[in-house]
């Protein structure tokens, strides 16, 4: 060998005691860089700068492996494809043998006489060879099959070698259509019998039973696999040629290394855009043919941008013109309502605040969001869109509730003392209350997450570099991989451990000598359910907080009855008041009571607008949070329109209905209008009366 040439080597030849450069420079171990301590010590392709914490092995010869190498099908450190195995996928890839010679697939296996009548012309009889263009000395016979008209993409190993190498579906061949060569496979046949192939090559073929045959297949490094181990999903030649060919899978982003040979994750087709993330990059969802944002489609978007600058825009107009009445309250009825109508509007610009929050982050960072939810999710930011939302609903919902008690005891004659002096202590704390309520709802899931994981916790999610966990996973998912690796702990011991304890398992499954797993993991809290950060209305019994949930959703009928049955009330009264009014003989020659029954039909317009707008608010949602409940529906993709569309229209029709001075305006307007309509109706009336006067009829018009 000339010594001027370099020529990498195999970090597992350094100081194995066999001289493999010129210089016998790999059995100076002073020379190479090394990563870890004690027993774990292992040399390193790079600097010290450049080590990571690895996998710890319990079997198998190795004693560490870098993280990339885990769930990759291969095990290459004795168990951690058991480790691995609720990530790995699961296929068939040997068709069934009956005798040297046949190989049966599916339901053409015979003695399936109950399946029988599938099998009628829908099963293909025909003869196989590996190398058809070749003839190879020694081998006398093909490989029968019976195989069913099928699609190759979603078969594996032998099956689909069989189906696509025989020309039965449009899926190439990945065989060379050569024989290998005498050399090929080293070490791995030890009774190889060496034949001739064309009458000009050299090849090899292997015993099978009484006969001889040559079902291999050679990889690119020479290595020769039997049929079951190609296009079966896992990189079994170590440089990807096993895979590189086969059109029945899916590569994941991560699934190639910086030579570009396939590794890593690769998933049958039926895995992928099926709403459940396989890959550890999530490429497998968020892909040309599937993605996800936070608000899915444009209509969410600008309804997101519009409910929510009309949300701010009007409430805060609200809550300013009730400071300027609280300054000429006359009598303590009015001071009550005027500051109830705040606070509603108050918790009304929360959620626009909250619509306008989530409608900025998908625009700025929408397009990355589906490989990025995981940070998103149980991120702050999250938290605080999701607390924002959950107080401005409450604020809003609980105001009313005591608004519409209120006004229900005036109404009764509980409130009848215009000229009392005016106290502004008691509606303040009343508000203050309200708001303390409120807040208290909204944050308590965040703050005490800690001490309620079970009931508050969304499962945990970790960065891609740790390959066992894709997405969201509860603690059964942790309990599973722990009990996998350690054997000695039982996942219901692990039931009512914290999470802290279970990722210090999973962090002494690698070595700690570099800290690079530190930060990798984050819990999901309340509000990361889904990426509009909603409150959790939509939950199945089994879920930790049903419980919670569901006293939130008690809570809310409670208050919407209470508000439309104190409403009804007052709808019963305007309507008695307007029969007096009716009956009273003098009224046309009464302007005060005319303005009073103008007032009163005012009312009952308003009364009933707000009993519509709440349940029309509520009602679907409380309705839907039912049917996924009693599993009727899964309502998981209804978060959105709900979170955008359907609980905020209070919060935008809110100040209009209790704000006499935006009803007014609104009243105004549309008065305004129609005195135009009718000026133009008019006008278009004269313009045609003399010809009605003359007996002439207009052209064109039907009498």
């Amino acid at each position: 060998m000339d010594p001027t040439i370099s020529s990498p080597i195999l970090l597992s030849w350094l100081g194995d005691g066999v001289v493999d450069c010129v210089g016998g420079e790999d059995e100076v171990l002073d020379l190479w860089p090394v990563c870890g301590t004690g027993i774990f010590q292992r040399f390193s392709e790079n600097d010290q700068q450049q080590c990571k914490d690895v996998y710890i092995c319990k079997f198998g010869p190795k004693t560490t492996i870098p993280s990339q190498l885990l769930c990759d099908g291969v095990d290459t450190c004795g168990n951690e494809n058991k480790v691995c195995q609720r990530l790995l996928s699961e296929v068939v890839t040997k068709a069934v043998g009956v005798g040297t010679w046949n190989k049966f697939i599916g339901y053409c296996l015979p003695g399936l006489e109950s399946l029988e009548f599938l099998t009628q012309g829908k099963c293909i009889h025909f003869s196989y060879s590996v190398f058809r263009e070749s003839t190879i000395l020694g081998i006398t016979q093909e490989t029968q099959v019976s195989a069913p008209k099928m699609s190759c993409q979603y078969t594996f190993g032998e099956i689909f070698l069989l189906l696509a190498c025989s020309g039965l579906c449009s899926e190439q061949c990945p065989i060379s259509k050569s024989p290998p060569k005498i050399d090929s496979c080293p070490h791995q046949f030890k009774r190889k019998i060496f034949t001739i192939a064309d009458e000009k090559q050299l090849t090899f073929v292997t015993r099978k039973e009484d006969s001889f045959g040559q079902e291999i297949f050679q990889c690119r490094n020479n290595k020769c696999l039997p049929f079951e181990k190609v296009c079966n999903l896992i990189n079994d030649c170590g440089d990807g040629s096993d895979e590189e060919k086969c059109s029945n899978h899916f590569k994941c982003k991560q699934s190639a290394d910086e030579q570009g040979n396939i590794g890593g994750q690769l998933l049958p087709l039926y895995k992928v855009c099926d709403s459940v993330p396989d890959c550890a990059d999530l490429s497998d969802e968020c892909n040309e043919r599937c993605g996800k944002r936070i608000l899915q489609g444009l209509h969410l978007k600008i309804g997101a941008f519009l409910l929510g600058f009309l949300a701010i825009g009007l409430n805060l107009w609200t809550i300013g013109t009730v400071g300027s009445d609280l300054r000429t309250a006359s009598n303590q009825a009015f001071l009550n309502n005027r500051l109830l109508v705040a606070t509603i509007s108050l918790g009304d610009t929360l959620t626009g605040i909250y619509l306008l929050g989530i409608a900025v982050y998908d625009t700025l960072k929408g397009d990355r969001y589906c490989e990025n939810q995981n940070y998103w999710l149980a991120s702050k930011q999250c938290d605080l869109l999701g607390t924002v939302s959950t107080m401005g609903s409450v604020l809003s919902l609980v105001s009313m509730t005591s608004l519409s008690l209120l006004r229900v005891r005036g109404v009764t004659g509980g409130i009848r003392s215009p000229n009392t002096e005016v106290k502004f202590k008691l509606p303040i704390a009343m508000s203050l209350v309200i708001i303390l309520i409120s807040v208290s709802f909204a944050i308590f899931p965040v703050i005490f997450i800690k001490e309620f994981e079970d009931v508050f916790g969304n499962g945990q999610v970790w960065d891609s570099d740790l390959k066992f966990f894709v997405g969201r996973n509860g603690k059964a998912a942790h309990w599973e991989v722990i009990e996998s690796y350690y054997g000695r702990i039982k996942g219901d011991q692990l039931a009512k451990e914290p999470w802290d304890k279970i990722t210090l398992l999973i962090k002494g499954m690698y070595t700690s000598d570099y800290g690079n797993l530190d930060g990798l993991n984050s819990l999901v809290g309340f509000y990361g359910n889904e990426g509009v950060c909603l409150f959790k209305f939509f939950v199945l019994p089994q879920d930790p907080q049903f419980t919670f949930s569901l006293i939130y959703q008690i809570l809310t009928v409670m208050c919407l009855a209470t508000i439309c049955t104190c409403y009804m009330v007052i709808e019963g009264a305007s309507r008695r008041s307007l029969a007096e009014l009716n009956m009273n003989n003098d009224l046309q020659n009464n302007p005060v009571l005319q303005e009073r029954l103008k007032q009163q039909q005012k009312t009952q317009r308003k009364v009933t607008l707000i009993i519509v707008t709440d349940l029309i608010c509520w009602l679907p949602i409380l309705v839907t949070s039912f049917c996924h409940m009693t599993e009727l529906v899964d309502a998981t993709p209804y978060y959105g329109i709900f979170s955008v569309i359907v609980l905020p229209i209070n919060s935008v029709l809110n100040p209009l209905l209790y704000s006499n001075h935006i009803y007014d305006s609104i009243e105004k307007v549309t008065g305004w209008l129609e005195k135009q309509f009718d000026s133009l109706a008019s006008l278009l009336t004269m313009s045609w009366s003399p010809m009605i006067i003359e007996g002439q009829q207009p052209e064109n018009i039907e009498m």
